[in-house]
């Protein structure tokens, strides 16, 4: 179960955590990253976040996210 809650600000900006109650295996975990760098809707999704301008292969990006931090958490 997961929830977002309003953490207090104190005069800062306001943030918002996630709260889960379970955590996700590592195995489960890269393989939903791996159907979602191969899902277009995702990618257009990311893209769009992207300055235009900016020459970006998010396939080889996330191999090295993939194999340089994801895998050793």
């Amino acid at each position: 179960m997961q929830s977002v809650a309003q953490l207090p600000t104190e005069g800062k900006p306001a943030t918002l955590a996630m709260r889960c109650a379970e955590t996700l295996p590592q195995k489960q975990f890269l393989q939903n990253m791996d159907l979602k760098m191969n899902d277009s809707d995702f990618i257009q999704d990311i893209s769009a976040l992207l300055k235009p301008s900016l020459v970006y292969d998010i396939h080889a990006s996330y191999q090295i996210v993939r194999s340089q931090i994801l895998e050793k958490i």
